[in-house]
């Protein structure tokens, strides 16, 4: 095989490792953490490994349950501590966020004359007529039955349906037939049609009430003895013409900014409380403490925080979710909730943590029971394990530590690479004139293999061993722990015939398990192959003239992963060997690998 054709199979084969890795996918008997458990498979998802809080002595915690106990595996008893037991007098005397709109105050209410631009007159409306100068009248005019205001000297004025803020004009306008000159008018609507309005769904006292169609919403609610504050809500009120609905009321806006949309009420008209469908806690370290209710079922956490006004000292956020089976916990500081979610049912508590700090653990795979949990500072990786229960397949020996901090020190060392490789191919010279024309060749490969390689997501898998190595890790925020199924696959990649996964057996060594997909292909490095373990760990294995004997000398475990890299690149290509060094890093770091097409 000539060596162009090498490489052009090296780079076709790198560009497609960099594409699988950038999208996350993963080849047969390589899933992302081999978790085959419905519940709690790859990384942990809110919705599917429900978090727990954990106190020092790693029993589940539960700020809204003070007298909760678990059982420990050998049946000592953990009692709860509370983050913050002023949290508990709160949630007991929570108050539903605007309850005091409808105070007693309400139910005094008086009507209240205030200028409308767009109310349109109606039959039935006063409106009070002044006019001066040529021709002067002074009155209180009623909208008769065919919509006008009698003027003398000037006839029948039409107005109904005329804008209140057009009043003016169109009178003004009536008079200028009969007057040219020097007759001015002012006109003010005084009162609005009386109107019969009925106020149903979740209000304390339903019924039929009367009122002014410029009278607003809140009016007639208060006139209602306001919200069931429990049942009803405060963000879905409908007012309701001839069984249809004309105007959604959220009174979230009038609570917070004031603003209350007129729609001008006739005769007959309801005014609806819709159910509420779910609310949000929120306490701890806010000025406002009370029940939410989110729009449609959802809540941005910055602005929900906002509304209930976030003390100075307050630093980290509680988000519980006590719906179904599995309640869950997520602990996270103040400074993250921009762009998070919270859904109904959920409870929030602000907590001003300085001086006790307390990490977010995820639990995914094999176990059964809780998924996350919040644990002290100094928490090792042995204390939250030997409080796992572990479905009947669970594979303890190679458990798996996912880091942010390590998938980032990965991208960083990706990125080097990749900068370096980009310098070799722009600027150092080969060493011959073939291996120059050549690397100009490439050039534009390099530069596709490097756009996709920027777009790899590194794991971040700590290298933990066999337990007394990883016994004692200190857990950090936001770590993952996985715990893997029993997996009885090999998986063989690279240069290889025909990549793919098979059966472990115990009597195999590497060169049986390559033979058994076929042997090398043309182009494979038969010096030396790789060999991953699910734990992280990974070997340089030796091969060549005495591959049997080597490939029989190191033990391939359950769940391994082989890899046959291409045979080494010409002096005269040494950017070669740094594509080689990017491809290998990436496959540490995504664990994925795929065979050249």
């Amino acid at each position: 095989m000539t060596r162009k054709l090498v490489l052009t199979l090296f780079f076709v084969f790198a560009v497609v490792v960099i594409s699988y890795a950038a999208s996350d996918l993963t080849i047969p008997g390589m899933g992302e953490f081999d978790t085959l458990a419905a519940d709690g498979a790859g990384l942990p998802d809110s919705k599917k490994n429900p978090p727990r809080s954990m106190d020092a002595g790693l029993a589940s915690v539960t700020a809204m349950d003070p007298g909760h106990r678990i059982e420990d595996k050998d049946g000592s008893q953990f009692s709860n501590k509370i983050i913050n037991e002023d949290n508990i007098g709160q949630l007991m005397h929570l108050n539903v966020f605007g309850a005091n709109l409808f105070s007693n105050q309400c139910l005094g209410l008086p009507q209240i004359a205030l200028y409308n631009p767009n109310y349109l007159i109606s039959i039935g409306d006063k409106i009070s007529l002044s006019i001066w100068g040529a021709y002067e009248y002074t009155t209180v005019a009623q909208v008769d039955s065919q919509g006008n205001i009698f003027i003398p000297k000037v006839g029948p004025v039409h107005v109904a349906d005329v804008p209140n803020k057009e009043l003016n004009h169109v009178i003004s306008a009536a008079l200028k037939k009969t007057f040219e000159k020097n007759v001015t008018v002012y006109a003010n609507l005084m009162s609005a049609q009386p109107v019969q309005v009925f106020v149903s769904g979740y209000v304390a006292k339903p019924g039929l009430y009367d009122g002014m169609s410029s009278d607003s919403a809140l009016y007639f609610l208060c006139k209602a003895g306001g919200i069931l504050t429990k049942q009803g809500s405060f963000r879905h009120v409908d007012l309701v013409r001839n069984g249809k609905v004309i105007s959604h009321i959220d009174l979230y806006n009038f609570l917070l900014d004031g603003v209350m949309p007129f729609s001008q009420l006739q005769q007959g008209d309801s005014i609806v409380v819709r159910p509420k469908e779910a609310s949000i806690s929120v306490i701890g370290q806010v000025k406002t403490p009370a029940l939410y209710e989110p729009k449609d079922g959802k809540f941005e956490l910055s602005s929900l925080i906002k509304l209930a006004g976030a003390k100075p000292d307050a630093t980290y956020v509680l988000i519980e979710d006590n719906r179904g089976l599995n309640p869950t916990n997520k602990y996270i500081p103040l400074s993250d909730v921009v762009g998070q979610t919270i859904e109904g049912g959920e409870d929030v508590t602000l907590t001003s943590d300085q001086n006790i700090k307390q990490l977010t653990v995820s639990v995914s795979g094999a176990i059964l029971g809780p998924h996350q949990f919040v644990v002290p500072l100094g928490t090792t990786l042995e204390d939250v394990v030997e409080r796992l229960k572990f479905r009947s397949t669970a594979d303890v020996n190679n458990l798996q530590l996912f880091r942010k901090s390590v998938a980032a020190a990965q991208k960083a060392a990706i990125n080097a690479s990749l900068n370096y490789l980009e310098q070799q191919a722009y600027t150092k010279s080969a060493l011959t004139k073939d291996g120059l024309a050549m690397q100009q060749q490439y050039a534009g490969l390099v530069s596709t293999f490097v756009e996709k390689a920027k777009k790899v997501q590194p794991k971040g898998q700590v290298i933990v061993g066999p337990k007394d190595k990883w016994a004692q890790i200190a857990l950090q925020n936001n770590d993952v722990i996985n715990i893997p199924n029993e997996n009885q696959v090999i998986t063989i990649s690279g240069q290889v015939m025909a990549p793919m996964a098979i059966n472990y057996n115990k009597k195999f060594g590497i060169e049986d398990y390559i033979n058994a997909v076929g042997g090398y292909t043309p182009s494979a490095e038969t010096g030396y192959v790789l060999l991953l373990h699910e734990d992280g760990t990974a070997e340089k294995v030796s091969m060549g003239m005495f591959s049997s004997f080597f490939s029989h000398s190191v033990a391939v475990r359950p769940g391994d992963q082989i890899i046959v890299p291409n045979e080494g690149m010409s002096e005269a290509l040494p950017i070669m060997a740094t594509i080689a060094q990017i491809v290998f890093q990436i496959a540490f770091a995504a664990r994925v690998f795929i065979a050249p097409i």
